[in-house]
């Protein structure tokens, strides 16, 4: 970064923060000063700097265009909007929205041709680059993208949407690693300050929150907190920003943060149901449940049907071992007419801690109807993806087959996934479990059941084979793969330890589970698995081992759940123990 960025960043982030630090540390009360909530056409930095005005305001265009659009009709739209720029050829309006008609019908050189015809008559608005880099987002090419997307920077044409366009694009081209992609998008963010310097751009709260965001997206964490406090200096606060400095801190577990932030967003009137939502979740996790109740009942003054304040008070309550209240809170939200998928998910866990297997099969049965609903052609896909981009739907069906694995109905994964799409059907987690019950499956006929095995054992050594490729030659595999890698391998071990067919099969096994030991401590979940593997295959050989083991496996015992699947087999092996060694 050269010197005069560097001077323009002091100057308009690191200079405010201090001075905003400062101003609270000399206040006695430590309150911040109460602002007046302005409308947001008032929230810009340099009320001086004027937006664009010189492009006269659209005529009302009658309703049966936004029909024709809607309804598909788009060369008659085209139609109707080229007449009417023949009468007012500058209307940027109705340009942007020729683009947009060009662009459904797939005919991007009549949409550049639009766009250049509009640059040539001197309307060069925001709306006008807008529209043609959603063009080229839908329909262009890698290389048209990126030369526009320079055009765009290079005609000083920056505001909240156009930025979001810009990320998408650039993450539409995997062509950048992290590192990259990150200095491209902090790149307009600088170059947005020197205009606003030059009084060329008003920034507004859009603007900043969606920067705010992109830095916390790319894990750059301490900047996103600095330009919220200058954010603050600026006026350029609402309660979306708060939220996502909130749920930030709630992410890092900086819940005194979190919580000394709730309360200068409370006393300036900043408060809504979302952050209510995420300070119930913080709250829980320190074990502060009246605080928690508290939110819930503030936000529920707001809007009592709001499906994510249930949801965070039973996971409050969950947290903190109040089972028979976060039941209260799921039955409540039924009287009130709210409940999601979520919410069912959060019940079915709750009966898959509490043993209550019986409630579980009902509420699972809700569960599949809810997602099959959500999933068809008319489903709201979006209801799929929670606040962070992750699949749900992957854990709903990950959810449903473990209580199924747990009631020993593995008849029903199996049922469960044919009904799955692809995505499902390919995730290891679930392809694991749906090992595991096929490996528990019992039938009469002896080749049914060595069937199953080798089934098994065929998926799960899959698994191992396909991580252990991908991350040959990575240093360190990534958590939630390595701990899929373990797994995959345990099934493996006992797979071939269960085959009467296979010859020195507990050879085979012992040094599957041997070499597990080595890479795994004990406080790894899989740790009392392998450990049992181990002493089953008869691994331990002295009475020093035997002793060892012995308390290992009640440590293990004593912290594992009575409805915990590895209690019987950790019994089992105390057993072998006592039997082998008298111990």
């Amino acid at each position: 970064m050269g010197d005069d960025i560097k001077r323009t960043v002091r100057r308009f982030i690191i200079d405010p923060v201090l001075r905003l630090k400062k101003a609270v540390k000399n206040d006695e009360n430590n309150k911040p000063p109460i602002e007046k909530r302005e409308p947001m056409a008032e929230n810009i930095i340099n009320n001086d700097a004027k937006k664009e005005e010189t492009i006269p305001k659209p005529k009302v265009i009658e309703p049966n265009l936004y029909e024709l659009i809607n309804n598909g009709e788009y060369q008659t739209a085209a139609n109707i909007i080229n007449e009417k720029l023949k009468e007012d050829p500058k209307n940027d309006y109705l340009l942007t929205q020729l683009i947009k008609v060009y662009t459904f019908m797939k005919k991007k050189d009549e949409a550049r041709k639009v766009f250049d015809e509009a640059i040539a008559r001197g309307v060069d608005s925001n709306k006008i680059y807008y529209a043609m880099l959603e063009t080229y987002l839908r329909i262009g090419t890698d290389e048209e993208r990126v030369a526009f997307v320079e055009e765009t920077l290079k005609a000083n044409k920056i505001d909240e949407r156009i930025y979001k366009n810009i990320l998408k694009i650039y993450e539409k081209l995997e062509i950048f690693n992290k590192d990259e992609l990150f200095e491209r998008t902090r790149q307009i963010f600088v170059n947005s300050l020197e205009l606003m310097k030059q009084n060329k751009f008003c920034m507004d709260i859009h603007f900043i929150t969606l920067v705010i965001k992109n830095y916390i997206k790319f894990e750059r964490d301490e900047i996103a907190e600095m330009l919220f406090w200058w954010a603050k200096t600026e006026k350029l606060v609402d309660n979306h920003i708060y939220s996502t400095i909130i749920n930030l801190y709630k992410k890092k577990d900086k819940l005194d943060e979190a919580i000394e932030l709730f309360n200068y967003a409370l006393k300036e009137g900043r408060v809504d149901v979302v952050i209510y939502s995420d300070m119930i979740e913080i709250y829980g996790k320190k074990k502060m449940i009246k605080e928690a109740e508290e939110c819930f009942s503030k936000g529920c003054a707001i809007d009592d049907k709001n499906v994510y304040l249930y949801t965070a008070m039973m996971n409050a309550y969950h947290k903190n071992e109040m089972v028979e209240k976060a039941k209260e809170i799921f039955y409540k939200a039924r009287e009130k007419g709210v409940c999601d998928q979520q919410l069912l998910a959060n019940m079915l866990h709750l009966c898959l801690i509490s043993n209550e297997l019986e409630l579980g099969k009902k509420i699972s049965k809700e569960l599949e109807d809810e997602i099959k609903k959500n999933n068809g052609l008319n489903g709201n896909k979006a209801l799929l993806k929670n606040t962070n981009g992750a699949n749900t739907k992957v854990s709903y069906y990950l959810l449903l087959s473990s209580y199924y694995y747990k009631e020993k109905n593995y008849e029903e994964i199996e049922n469960l996934l044919k009904n799955a799409d692809e995505e499902i059907r390919q995730n290891y987690d679930i392809q694991l479990t749906y090992a595991e019950s096929l490996r528990k499956r019992k039938k009469k006929d002896a080749k049914d059941r060595r069937y199953y095995s080798l089934e098994a054992y065929s998926i799960a050594n899959e698994i191992a084979s396909k991580i252990m490729q991908k991350y040959k030659d990575v240093k360190n595999m990534p958590p939630k793969e390595y701990d899929n890698y373990i797994r995959a391998m345990i099934i493996t071990a006992y797979c071939i330890k269960d085959d009467k067919r296979i010859e020195k099969k507990d050879i085979y096994a012992l040094g599957i589970f041997r070499d597990l030991l080595e890479k795994v401590n004990e406080d790894n979940i899989h740790y009392a698995r392998i450990l049992c593997g181990y002493v089953f295959c008869d691994g331990i050989k002295t009475l020093d081992e035997a002793i060892d083991a012995k308390k290992k496996l009640e440590k293990c015992l004593s912290v594992k759940k009575e409805n915990s699947n590895i209690k019987k087999d950790i019994l089992e092996a105390l057993g072998v123990i006592k039997t082998r060694y008298n111990v």
